[in-house]
């Protein structure tokens, strides 16, 4: 049996793949505006997840992006509070309020429990290595380097935040779905020199072979798998990993591994 068979021999069987640790990176809860998003709830969510063998997804609410952050981050909060070690929570400020910063991700880091930070630079309206987002990125790397998960994060300005802030991960979203393998483009460069850049996975569009070259040219260990559910379908995301022709050792870094690191997360 070739090396890249066994875990698509086991997926192929159609069952959950409990075996495994899944854990997604990018997940969102809300209505996503004009996009046609049923999935919304965290029940929801869950029932993907079961279905798929996913253990945990790391989720921002979609209402923290684009309005109210403060209600938004209770909304993620309860949900992991309900459903222990399922939902992992992003916290969510508003950069344009700096002043507001501080207390926020104070109270969702030590009194809500949740376990990075998420930036979007499109949605929120700010330059993503403006002073505002700057105040996250000091407080991630003041508090053990919580991950940050950022959209938006261009080479350039990600390659000053990574040296000015060593310990934090930056996830940069979507980097690593659309790459279509053929050039090294600028982040994916990034993603090789510098220590603490890690590139997500989650795309509507992804190049055959392109996972493969991925994995060659940075490392699996440097890869997060990432669906963007419920923007996307998890199932799509999760399938190109699967299928391609890499290790199955690769594989389980990519799918759950490194995010566990990341993270910090235990299993039971």
């Amino acid at each position: 049996m070739k090396q890249h068979e066994a875990i698509l021999q086991y997926a192929a069987l159609g069952e959950p793949l409990d075996s495994l640790l899944i854990v997604d990176v990018h997940g969102h809860l809300g209505a996503a505006g004009g996009f046609d998003n049923p999935v919304r709830q965290p029940e929801e969510l869950l029932a993907v997840m079961d279905r798929i063998g996913v253990e945990a997804v790391c989720v921002s609410h979609l209402l923290s992006l684009n309005g109210d952050y403060h209600l938004g981050n209770d909304l993620v909060a309860d949900a992991v509070r309900r459903f222990p070690g399922r939902f992992l929570g992003y916290a969510v400020a508003n950069p344009n309020r700096p002043e507001e910063i501080q207390a926020e991700l104070d109270r969702c880091c030590h009194d809500l429990a949740m376990r990075a930070i998420k930036v979007h630079a499109d949605f929120q309206g700010y330059p993503i290595d403006g002073e505002g987002y700057r105040r996250m990125y000091e407080y991630s790397q003041a508090n053990g380097g919580l991950p940050v998960l950022g959209h938006g994060l261009s080479a350039a300005a990600t390659a000053r935040l990574a040296a000015d802030y060593p310990s934090v991960p930056f996830i940069v979203a979507h980097s690593g779905g659309g790459y279509q393998g053929r050039f090294l483009d600028d982040i994916i460069g990034l993603a090789i020199r510098a220590d603490n850049v890690y590139l997500d996975l989650c795309s509507s569009l992804a190049y055959f072979g392109a996972l493969e070259v991925l994995v060659r040219q940075v490392g699996a260990e440097k890869l997060l798998f990432g669906s963007d559910l419920s923007y996307q379908q998890m199932t799509h995301a999760i399938g190109r990993i699967l299928f391609a022709r890499i290790s199955d050792a690769d594989k389980e870094l990519i799918l759950g591994l490194n995010a566990a690191r990341l993270f910090r997360l235990t299993r039971s």
